[in-house]
């Protein structure tokens, strides 16, 4: 036998499989079930799954829809994906998941007229709240300079004929964005676009049936020069409000309306000017300080307010004569009224004294009056008038010094 050949009883037996080895098919099944369960693990710790889970758990649920706002992608993905995951949410069994996608879409970097194409679809969405954010992103779409104007109005078109008027509100609210977005000033309370052909769009809300899109129109055709039309329906809305009780959110907004409205509309100056008779929350400052406004805005409104401020100098009642003159003393015209100024510095209210001198204290030297009442309270029985008029001397005597 050759020294390279096995023994015949050993050649002629076949070799033993290992006690614990494994077939090469269950070794190739082990290998797929580790890999997918690797795949797994990898796939449920991904940007993107992590992020589901964050937004339909309540608990984080608002944390991570505002982060992803502020950073306008979600972490670990980049913006295309973050945009293709957002719109996703847009179908969301959940109301509130819907609901917190639309609102951070406008944040997102992608192409206008996308984004809208989108918003306008959940126009009919069955939820009436989603279709009010859906209508209020429309109007946040639209940049300066940029693209979308057509569509964006074209969707808010269709938002306005809604059944549901919260949802007509947003609407023309959103108009008057996109219409401020249209033009150049930076002021959005005067923007002067009185001649923008989406207008057409607000002014039939005037005549809505629901008085808060009608309060929204004249608020948005205040802010564009437009609108006096409004103000007989809103002077009326407003006296019709009890005054024991806090304004209403939509009295709120028409106040605000007549505010603007009074840059242009005697109307609406006289109904301010007889707000500061009225004993009201916040009042007799917040009429006094929207007729202020309004004097600074143009040379017919400080017209109009100076002339309502002098009448107010001549009345019977000293709570009027007070704020009338301190509404003259805000535009710059404290001198005019100068004698009820001093008057109202020797009144029983504590506050109206304090009031009073510091609008004395603006006239100083510029008149023997002025100082001669800024003496007289600097005995004042109440501490705190005393320190504003010795106060207001001491700057008068500072500013003498070379």
């Amino acid at each position: 036998m050759s020294r390279f050949e096995l023994p015949k009883n050993l050649a002629a037996k076949p070799l033993a499989a290992p006690r614990f080895g494994l077939r090469i098919g269950t070794l190739l099944g082990l290998v797929a079930v580790l890999a997918l369960g690797f795949w797994g693990v990898r796939e449920y710790f991904s940007p993107l799954r992590v992020w589901d889970r964050a937004i339909h758990n309540p608990s984080t649920q608002s944390k991570t829809w505002i982060e992803v706002e502020r950073e306008h992608v979600i972490e670990g993905l980049d913006a295309p994906a973050t945009l293709a995951a957002v719109f996703a949410a847009f179908h969301d069994p959940d109301p509130a998941i819907r609901g917190w996608a639309i609102w951070c879409v406008p944040s997102l970097e992608a192409d206008p007229t996308v984004v809208i194409d989108r918003l306008s679809g959940m126009l009919a969405d069955p939820d009436s709240t989603i279709r009010i954010k859906a209508a209020e992103a429309l109007g946040q779409v639209y940049k300066r300079g940029g693209t979308g104007r057509p569509e964006a109005l074209g969707a808010l078109k269709l938002a306005l004929k809604d059944s549901e008027p919260k949802v007509r509100r947003a609407a023309v609210g959103s108009v008057g964005q996109v219409i401020h977005e249209s033009g150049r000033s930076s002021d959005s309370l005067r923007s002067g676009n009185s001649n923008d052909p989406a207008l057409a769009l607000v002014v039939d809300r005037l005549g809505d049936d629901d008085m808060a899109v009608r309060v929204e129109a004249a608020f948005v055709l205040g802010c564009n020069d437009r609108g006096s039309e409004a103000v007989p329906f809103l002077v009326k809305f407003l006296k019709e409000q009890p005054t024991d009780a806090p304004m209403s959110y939509v009295a709120n907004r028409a106040f605000m309306a007549l505010t603007i409205l009074a840059v242009r509309s005697e109307e609406a100056v006289a109904f301010l000017a007889g707000e500061l008779k009225v004993k009201r929350e916040s009042y007799p400052d917040r009429p006094r300080d929207a007729l202020a406004w309004a004097a600074r805005q143009s040379p017919e409104a400080n017209t109009a307010v100076r002339r309502r401020a002098r009448e107010g100098l001549k009345s019977d009642d000293p709570e009027l004569q007070y704020q009338s003159a301190f509404l003259l003393h805000s535009i710059g015209q404290g001198i005019e009224a100068l004698d009820i100024l001093v008057k109202a510095s020797l009144d029983d209210s504590v506050e109206t004294r304090i009031r009073a001198i510091e609008a004395i204290a603006d006239i100083g030297e510029a008149d023997v009056r002025a100082m001669n009442a800024l003496h007289a309270a600097a005995n004042d029985p109440e501490l705190e008038v005393r320190a504003r008029a010795l106060g207001a001397l001491e700057t008068i005597e500072l500013e003498k010094r070379p």
